[in-house]
């Protein structure tokens, strides 16, 4: 069953912010030794294949679908660094600690406060700007 649906704007509005979550997820577990910008461009492109089967409606085409999911993700996980290293410590030991499904669930919650969805609310916008110019 599909969790998104990709011809809807709030269903690509949730796979956009699960792309988010999924990236930031990558870029903690891979801390301290981020992926420079080639390496996650590299690593984001199986992140669609990793998440079709949730999505419905992507059509015969799918580059619009690949290119929203690995924006998504390669922006999210490119923002880690933005935060302070105390700060990333502490996300890594308590999210390396889990499994990725329990670490999606903790990370899928916390991206509910209202600061989170704002970042991911001005991303969708930025990415929605850039795609529709």
């Amino acid at each position: 069953m599909a969790n998104y649906c990709f011809v809807e704007a709030s269903g690509k509005r949730a796979l956009f912010a699960e792309a988010c979550t999924r990236g930031w997820l990558a870029a903690v577990l891979d801390f301290p030794r981020l992926k420079n910008r080639e390496e996650c461009t590299a690593a984001a492109q199986i992140v669609p294949d990793e998440l079709r089967a949730e999505v419905c409606c992507i059509g015969g085409d799918d580059s619009a679908y690949r290119l929203l999911v690995t924006s998504a993700w390669i922006g999210f996980y490119m923002a880690l660094p933005r935060e302070t290293e105390r700060q990333n410590v502490i996300m890594a030991s308590v999210l390396k600690a889990m499994s990725t499904d329990e670490a999606l669930a903790r990370l899928r919650r916390a991206f509910l406060e209202e600061e989170a969805q704002a970042e991911i609310d001005s991303a969708y916008k930025q990415y929605l700007d850039q795609t529709e110019a």
